[in-house]
């Protein structure tokens, strides 16, 4: 359950910064909405991703990347299972503001 609340509030935060981006850079509200809702669906199938293959994400991180710890928290798999989430939220983020500063300097330089 800390999980699913922590992956809830973390897509809030991801909408924010993009609500917050998009009202500065002044997008239409068509895709500003979009965006937004593109960018919400993304984080979370970005937090269902490390809850349905958490087996194999646990594999990966406890048998390949960690293969001898010397001790396991309890809570080192939400932890594995949240930072997968936010990486994955993270580069979509990114991928957003990559897209409308990519997208806004064509249309710029196709007005001259």
């Amino acid at each position: 359950m800390p999980y699913l609340i922590a992956g809830l509030l973390t897509v809030l935060l991801f909408v924010g910064l993009v609500t917050i981006h998009a009202t500065r850079r002044g997008l239409p509200a068509g895709v500003h909405r979009l965006s937004s809702v593109l960018v919400a669906a993304a984080g979370v199938f970005g937090f269902a991703i490390p809850y349905v293959y958490d087996r194999q994400i646990g594999y990966l991180y406890f048998m390949v990347l960690k293969p001898r710890p010397i001790a396991v928290s309890p809570y080192e798999a939400i932890v594995m299972q949240f930072t997968v989430g936010l990486l994955i939220n993270l580069v979509v983020f990114l991928l957003y503001i990559g897209y409308t500063r990519r997208a806004s300097f064509e249309s710029a330089s196709t007005d001259r």
